[in-house]
């Protein structure tokens, strides 16, 4: 479920969340929005407080197993370039 959808289900505007969090609108609008620049422990931080569970995939997880895969393989490539 999409954070803002949480957060206007809870009732709250992006500045009382921030306000509540002690951040800056702007970081809320940026994770909603996807942006990957925002830090984790703000990311972590807004989701629970919205009460949300948040599960990090493992080594074991077949997709993040093929991105580090590719990512060696992209990093050995442009070693012998």
């Amino acid at each position: 479920m999409a954070l803002k959808t949480v957060r206007q289900g809870r009732g709250l505007t992006q500045e009382q969340l921030a306000t509540e969090l002690g951040l800056h609108r702007h970081t809320i609008r940026a994770i909603e929005q996807g942006d990957g620049g925002v830090s984790m422990i703000d990311w972590l931080t807004i989701c629970d407080t919205l009460g949300l569970v948040v599960t990090l995939p493992t080594q074991q997880d077949p997709v993040v197993r093929v991105y580090s895969e590719q990512q060696a393989s992209k990093k050995n490539t442009r070693t012998l370039l």
